[in-house]
């Protein structure tokens, strides 16, 4: 019963992902075309597919989705994306339909926080905005959709969907960059001097738009070392292919760095996993292959000369992480300096250093939150995620594998201000869900079609 289920549901997203498909073609055309009539066809279809997939529990893999086109779900750049919209409204939903499983810890510490803000803010002399008040609206709600992990839908199924949206979101935006009015939502950074080219999607920072790919790409590794058909197997090696080349198109020297780390720690897992021999000398032949392919491709080249380039550039630390010594030591100087911001910090606002934002997510939280209200916020976190934490067997998780995730998922955090982002919530749900799916699949690597998983028509 649970395997026909569990079919029934990779059919459905079989037919949500065809739309999706079409949302995200109806995007490109009517930013291209400046049609209105074409945007409205696409946000309705979109918000039908995200108004089914929170009714029957499934929405998180639809969100991963069209997490890198959001920045298009919209009329003008200027407007708030209307994904967010949509991310509100699943939440809201959930909430309704869990309101008897709520946890009032997370409430409780979410109203402390925002006491503390309020108040930060009020001696700082900054007023409270829509995007404060929507911060803690999905501190409230966000919790609920949490009970998403209990539907159990195929983690292959997760991450496949979020390495479609962001390899096609990175082609589209690098094929349409010089398009009509849909070249506003792309930022391209040309340094004519040194010959350099730099593409993020949709995104305007290449780190930002880097840190949804390690994620997908942790997520691959990870099922990569779990049973898996011929089918899956290779589409998951050429997803991590095609991860790989978006990521490179960014040019980002710290996508590089994690990556590397990534695919050392996976390396190092499969050399001292309990398994068959040829399993292993498999997946070693697999990972050396794609190295050389990368190494020796055309295709790979010219993204690669980039690379090289930017890193050619690194000198010293300073310019190795492109001045963002300097600027953390700059954050670092003056929370020492003003005890004020120290333990109660600005009160969640779009002030900064010097003009600079912290490029680092957790000096940006002590920033913005001060010791206090940080420690609210891990409270909320703690409490938030309390019921899924609670279903991980820890002692069932490979430290290796916990490794990779964790840089993964958080590693780009340390160069990148993603407190206030829809990241911050969706990239936590899915670290999570992987945690709890490494404790309770084996993690034994056997190619074949005996014992197939299901859907693996995906």
């Amino acid at each position: 019963m649970e395997r026909s289920n569990n079919k029934s549901i990779s059919t459905i997203f079989q037919y949500l992902i065809a739309l999706s498909v079409m949302v995200i073609i109806l995007l490109c055309i009517g930013h291209i075309y400046y049609n209105t009539v074409i945007l409205l066809a696409a946000f309705f279809v979109f918000f039908l597919i995200v108004l089914y997939s929170s009714l029957n529990a499934i929405a998180v893999p639809i969100l991963l989705f069209f997490l890198p086109w959001s920045p298009l779900i919209k009329f003008s750049p200027d407007q708030m994306s209307l994904y967010t919209v949509a991310f509100f409204g699943i939440c809201l939903i959930a909430f309704i339909n869990n309101y008897n499983k709520i946890n009032f810890n997370y409430i409780i510490s979410a109203v402390l926080l925002f006491i503390i803000t309020g108040f930060s803010k009020l001696i700082n002399g900054y007023s409270i905005d829509k995007s404060y008040i929507l911060f803690f609206i999905f501190l409230v709600l966000f919790p609920s959709l949490l009970s998403e992990i209990e539907s159990k839908y195929d983690y292959y199924i997760l991450t496949f969907l979020f390495s479609t949206g962001i390899v096609t979101a990175a082609f589209a935006s690098k094929q349409l960059a010089t398009y009509g009015s849909i070249s506003r939502y792309i930022d391209v950074y040309y340094w004519e001097q040194m010959g350099i080219t730099r593409y993020s999607g949709f995104y305007g920072d290449s780190n930002f738009y880097s840190a949804q790919i390690t994620v997908a790409l942790c997520g691959i590794m990870i099922l990569l070392i779990q049973k898996q058909t011929k089918k899956r197997y290779i589409t998951l090696v050429v997803s991590a292919l095609l991860l790989i080349y978006s990521g490179l198109l960014g040019a980002s020297k710290t996508f590089v760095i994690y990556t590397i780390i990534m695919f050392v720690l996976w390396f190092l897992y499969v050399l001292f996993m309990k398994n068959r021999f040829s399993s292993k000398v498999l997946l070693i032949v697999s990972c050396i292959v794609i190295a050389v392919f990368i190494a020796i491709s055309g295709v790979f080249s010219d993204v690669l000369d980039v690379v090289f380039t930017r890193f050619g550039q690194g000198t010293d630390f300073q310019t190795l992480t492109t001045g963002r010594g300097d600027i953390w030591r700059m954050y670092i100087v003056v929370l020492l300096n003003d005890i004020k911001i120290l333990f109660l910090g600005q009160g969640f606002t779009n002030t900064n250093v010097a003009g600079h934002a912290s490029h680092n997510t957790i000096i940006q939280a002590v920033y913005q939150f001060g010791i206090v209200g940080l420690t609210f916020f891990i409270l909320w976190v703690l409490s938030a995620f309390s019921v899924p934490i609670r279903s991980i067997n820890f002692k069932k998780i490979n430290f290796i594998l916990l490794l990779i995730l964790i840089v993964g998922c958080f590693g780009l955090w340390l160069s990148l201000d993603l407190l206030f982002f829809d990241e911050l919530f969706l990239v936590s749900f899915y670290f999570v869900y992987s945690m709890i799916w490494c404790s309770q699949t084996k993690t034994n690597y056997i190619v074949g079609n005996k014992n197939e998983p299901d859907g693996e028509n995906l």
